[in-house]
């Protein structure tokens, strides 16, 4: 495996904010502790390990249509506003992820995951959560709270030790494997939520749904 070098981010900002734009990395280790905002657009990222936060758990990390290959996320990530937009992430791993309460709604919309491993996350936040593609790869001990966890599709996964609490309507679950995952969700009584579960083993998973 190459060496990982320490990306410098200062010569892309100033003032606690830095914005990255069409660049490729590699081989490289991002630390954002000493920024409270953190934007990259169109970039390209590969073997790149992306670690911390704003040392005072706010601010925000945005990407916006980017590629990321073989990447290691992880970090407490607080109060933090994250939003994720047309990205494409392939054999990642997002892992001891915290989010805490409050703040700002965040937004993660319309990426792909192919073949990421999600591992002790605790997203305790209001998430929108919205016409993601998850294909292959595992979620495990995971506490996700969403407002909104819609149109997604979770395609030839496993789900292990998972609770997710969310308005869930029109997701796709085909081909997962649950293995003690509660899916709890609140929904008004005259209308279809239109998940379809195709081809799963729903031995291991528990639903709850909550009619008002």
């Amino acid at each position: 495996m190459s060496e990982i070098k320490k990306f410098d981010l200062t010569k892309y900002g100033e003032d606690k904010e830095v914005r990255l734009e069409n660049l490729s990395i590699i081989n490289s280790r991002i630390d954002s502790s000493h920024y409270k905002r953190i934007i990259f657009i169109k970039c390209t990222f590969e073997n790149v390990v992306f670690e911390g936060h704003y040392e005072d758990g706010e601010g925000s990390v945005i990407f916006i249509e980017c590629k990321a290959k073989q990447c290691v996320f992880y970090g407490n990530l607080g109060k933090t506003y994250v939003e994720l937009r047309d990205n494409i992430f392939k054999n990642c791993m997002i892992e001891n992820i915290i989010m805490e309460w409050r703040g700002e709604q965040s937004t993660i919309k319309e990426n792909g995951f192919f073949e990421c491993t999600f591992k002790n996350m605790k997203l305790d936040r209001d998430i929108e959560f919205i016409s993601q593609t998850i294909c292959g790869g595992t979620i495990e001990d995971i506490y996700f709270l969403s407002s909104n966890m819609v149109e997604n599709q979770f395609l030839n996964l496993q789900m292990n030790n998972t609770q997710i609490m969310a308005y869930f309507t029109d997701n796709i679950m085909a081909s997962v494997i649950f293995k003690n995952v509660t899916l709890e969700w609140e929904i008004d009584e005259n209308y279809d939520d239109g998940n379809l579960f195709y081809q799963c083993d729903t031995f291991g998973l528990i639903c709850c749904r909550h009619e008002n």
